[in-house]
């Protein structure tokens, strides 16, 4: 365990507070300080790069990112001082797994100390302590409905991608579409790999922490959003969802199945099947998943008709359960188009 010191270390003995030279704030003042913080907001500040608003998220209040703290630390003129602790973080087979915890204090110019911010960073948090997963990514767009799901039912919200094995990838385009796992996500057996972004990230929160704080801004920002946002990976099957069937037409691959007559139907306000007997139906986004991949010429439409029947004695994709359709689509997409068997 180790401790250190940065930022105005220097101050030494000026960094004490003076309760004498302290007064009361009036409520004008009050007032004054969360003006000047909206204004900074309104004209300094970029939404998406000082401040941003996480989708799916019930907070309507934008979170504070970095660079808008240090916005607020200029404006105020706040010298910040950090200590930071570093912890050793016990793993059952891996060993040097760490722990950065940051108390940042905030001062005036003259050296009267006005309050801090705690931190802290490990690389046991998810995005750290395990490698990413391998993915397969399709061009099917993540429906609008899922952000708005996934703060108070993410078994729902991850039942509209496909269920299990489904989750949402961002493109370097910014557009959201669903991808499918290929393989688990597993243990990163270098954890010193990502000590230096840890002691960052943590140096990062606390930072943000103090000049809330500080600055009284609670009422204006949130904090850690973007991290909460980062790390929700949690795959699971819905068992129950609403019986609201839209509006359908014919599908084309298989009989008997209805897929939406719009796109806006099938993206923005997707709808779940459920069965009464607890199990959840295949939705109408695997359906399409699985039309298309037959469409690539993966498999045809005989052959996938026997392959259901064989695996799962059914006729039609309708009788599919989402846990089913989800092995269905990850069978397909192992195999290749017919287009690539073509060039070869």
């Amino acid at each position: 365990m180790s401790k250190e010191l940065t930022s105005a270390e220097s101050m030494g003995s000026i960094v004490k507070r003076d309760e004498s030279s302290m007064d009361w704030a009036t409520p004008k003042q009050v007032l004054e300080q969360v003006n000047l913080i909206q204004e900074i907001m309104k004209l300094v500040m970029k939404e998406g790069e000082h401040y941003g608003v996480i989708p799916g998220f019930k907070s309507k209040k934008p979170s504070l990112l970095k660079p808008g703290a240090e916005k607020l630390i200029l404006t105020f003129k706040l010298v910040p001082v950090l200590e930071m602790e570093e912890k050793d973080v016990w793993h059952p087979t891996i060993k040097g797994h760490k722990e950065y915890v940051s108390n940042v204090k905030l001062y005036t110019r003259s050296g009267l100390y006005l309050g801090c911010g705690i931190g802290s960073c490990s690389t046991m948090e998810n995005k750290y302590r395990f490698q990413k997963a391998e993915v397969e990514v399709t061009d099917l767009p993540v429906p609008n409905q899922y952000w708005g799901l996934r703060g108070k039912d993410p078994e729902g919200a991850l039942n509209l991608l496909g269920g299990k094995g489904f989750l949402p990838h961002k493109l370097d385009d910014g557009r959201w579409v669903i991808a499918v796992v290929q393989k688990d996500k597993v243990e990163n057996t270098s954890p010193a790999d990502d000590y230096n972004t840890c002691r960052k990230i943590s140096k990062k929160r606390g930072l943000i922490d103090a000049v809330l704080t500080v600055t009284g801004a609670s009422d204006i920002f949130t904090q850690d959003i973007e991290d909460i946002a980062e790390n929700l990976t949690k795959q699971t099957i819905v068992r129950d969802a609403p019986v609201t069937p839209a509006p359908t037409q014919k599908n084309t691959l298989v009989e008997d199945k209805e897929i939406p007559i719009s796109m806006e139907q099938e993206y923005g306000d997707v709808e779940l099947l459920s069965p009464p007997d607890d199990k959840v139906w295949i939705t109408d986004l695997q359906n399409k998943l699985i039309n298309k991949l037959c469409d690539e010429g993966r498999m045809s439409v005989v052959d996938f008709r026997a392959y259901i029947e064989k695996q799962y004695a059914l006729l039609s994709t309708k009788d599919l359960t989402t846990e089913q359709a989800s092995a269905v689509i990850k069978y397909l997409l192992s195999l290749k188009p017919k287009k690539d068997e073509e060039k070869k």
